[in-house]
């Protein structure tokens, strides 16, 4: 069964929201890593090395980071499983 996971990465002080149908969290990050922007300073596939964590005391939640900008800032992304 497919899920609709929406993404919220905030970096550099603004925040780039995109949705993946999916069927696990897993091929959710590879899906929506694929459609990310290339922009300078940041290797998308550094979250590929990272492992989601279950925010606390939520359901369908996690957190996910990476270094950007020669490990410089952080990029933190939240990712929820979206009603349809």
């Amino acid at each position: 069964m497919e899920h609709l996971y929406t993404f919220f990465f905030e970096y550099r002080g603004g925040i780039t929201i995109r949705q993946v149908l999916a069927s696990s969290l897993s091929t959710a990050i590879e899906l929506v890593l694929e459609i990310m922007p290339d922009i300078k300073g940041i290797s998308w596939s550094d979250f590929l090395d990272s492992n989601p964590v279950p925010v606390n005391d939520m359901k369908n939640v996690w957190c996910i980071t990476a270094l950007i900008d020669n490990d410089e800032n952080l990029c933190m992304c939240h990712i929820t499983i979206t009603a349809q």
